[in-house]
């Protein structure tokens, strides 16, 4: 589940970059330098606090303790193997 989300926030990111970087030189010039960096700077702070909204990201718990489940030990042949 983790890669299909990291996908998602590259995809999205990596999208956004370019249409911000061409929507800047327009907006700024109609609106100004600092009310268009004002307005990006309300969205980020926005984008970041809803984060909030989502009980899972406030409500953090390990479901399981690594500690409890230690791997087997490999044979050192298969450790060299492998380059552990």
């Amino acid at each position: 589940m983790l890669g299909r989300v990291s996908s998602w926030d590259y995809l999205t990111s990596f999208l956004a970059m370019p249409i911000g970087n061409v929507l800047a030189g327009p907006l700024s010039t109609t609106f100004g330098t600092s009310r268009v960096l004002t307005a990006c700077a309300g969205v980020l702070a926005v984008a970041a606090t809803s984060q909030l909204l989502i009980p899972g990201s406030r409500d953090l718990t390990r479901r399981f303790n690594p500690a409890d489940e230690a791997p087997e030990p490999r044979p050192p042949e298969l450790a060299e193997v492998n380059g552990a």
